[in-house]
């Protein structure tokens, strides 16, 4: 492979904070999350400088999607979700909103439930925690008002059910702590 579109890619990266180089395929996200994305804040940055449509996500991953940055995507997303959640991308999709689009294009892709099965236990706990964070704020956006967020409800739940059903199954078992 040659390098020199790896190397705008790396200017687009550094030149700006946030400003990565947009991915037309997975092995170009995943030289841009191994090269730019070192640690979780870059991570942050970076997903949440990536589309918030389910379509793209995935075309981008439609040949599959490595398992072990797949469970780095949950997990940043899982952790950086008192960052990223509320705030508003480009287009005025909610945090929210752009991580459930995210999800839902990424459970389209190939091999996508044998990535899940190959999981680390904590990994899968970052997904479980991840779904019912979605879903809760999901919810409390689609009670405020119609629209896309009811949509993106109903499409996250239909994915990722059993992850949800596990959540809460989780979260009556172990008091919450406030």
């Amino acid at each position: 492979a040659a390098d020199g579109g790896g190397d705008d890619a790396d200017a687009a990266a550094g030149g700006a904070e946030g400003a990565f180089a947009l991915p037309r395929n997975a092995m170009e996200f995943t030289r841009e999350w191994q090269k730019s994305c070192r640690t979780s804040a870059a991570q942050v940055r970076y997903l949440a400088a990536l589309p918030p449509r389910s379509e793209w996500w995935g075309s981008v991953f439609k040949s599959g999607i490595d398992v072990a940055i797949l469970g780095q995507m949950f997990r940043c997303w899982a952790e950086g979700w008192a960052e990223g959640a509320a705030a508003t991308r480009p287009g005025g999709l909610s945090g929210v909103h752009s991580v459930a689009q995210a999800l839902v294009g990424l459970a389209t892709t190939s091999r996508y439930e044998l990535n899940l099965s190959l999981m680390c236990s904590d990994e899968l706990d970052s997904l479980r925690l991840l779904c019912a964070s979605v879903s809760r704020a999901l919810q409390d956006e689609a009670a405020a008002a119609e629209g896309p967020a009811a949509q993106a409800l109903e499409q996250l739940r239909a994915h990722y059910g059993a992850y949800l059903e596990d959540a809460a199954g989780a979260a009556a078992a172990a008091p919450m702590a406030e």
